[in-house]
């Protein structure tokens, strides 16, 4: 069965597209594809609503309506970063900081700019760009702790474990004022990073802290937990071998 807040949308959308068809001179028509685009990405249509967006920023004529190709463009970056679309993301994003230096979302296109770089798999490039804004201090906390986090997992996948391990570190240390997800996320990883060095007790010392901080019943804390089994497990063998 349908959602009914997605079949109202459905409708929305219908009464939106026959607008644009009746009505293809409106004035309207930006304000029109831009309730389209959102009702699209609603519906997690990204790319029905990356079109859209497009039509918004196609449809904008007059100085007055900036605004709303300023908000369009930012909404065009989100739609091609749902999709996985990081080749096309990358290019909106360059463009909007060339043509709206100002954009009232820059230190959020910044970051999403490390992810793009990331994701691409060109983790020295991301690296870089996210010790740069760190360093020229763009960030809000919780930003600034997502970029720390994203800096360790860069390393982590050229399998750099110690620098991974000490960027991992730096989002606890300087994270008291970012959200604790972050904080966790990249506890956890760190101990990832020690039991792909094989250093299975300072992992197990770290899941122990998840477990204290978080509670044992939570799912990040029970999730900890079973990782301490594992690798106690691991030990006793590895101990059990050596007899």
């Amino acid at each position: 069965t349908k959602d009914p807040s997605e079949e109202s949308t459905a409708l929305a959308l219908e009464s939106l597209n026959r607008f644009v068809k009746n009505y293809p001179n409106s004035k309207q028509l930006s304000a029109v594809f831009l309730h389209i685009a959102n009702h699209q990405y609603s519906l997690r249509n990204y790319l029905q609503a990356a079109g859209a967006y497009k039509q918004v920023i196609k449809a904008t004529t007059t100085s007055s309506d900036l605004d709303l190709v300023e908000e369009a463009v930012w909404l065009l970056l989100k739609s091609y970063l749902a999709a996985h679309e990081y080749e096309t993301a990358h290019q909106v994003a360059n463009q909007i900081l060339k043509d709206f230096p100002n954009h009232s979302h820059l230190s959020d296109i910044r970051l999403e700019l490390g992810v793009i770089l990331k994701e691409k798999g060109q983790y020295r490039e991301a690296i870089q760009h996210f010790t740069s804004l760190l360093d020229q201090q763009f960030l809000t906390s919780n930003d600034a702790s997502e970029a720390r986090f994203y800096v360790g997992e860069s390393y982590q996948n050229l399998g750099e474990y110690r620098k991974a391990i000490e960027a991992y570190y730096k989002v606890s240390y300087h994270g008291s004022a970012g959200s604790s997800q972050w904080i966790t996320s990249a506890d956890f990883q760190r101990a990832k990073c020690h039991e792909s060095l094989s250093e299975y007790t300072t992992a197990i010392v770290i899941y122990d802290r998840i477990v204290q901080r978080e509670g044992g019943s939570t799912p990040q804390g029970e999730m900890a937990n079973e990782q301490v089994q594992i690798l106690r497990h691991r030990l006793d063998q590895s101990n059990s071998e050596e007899l």
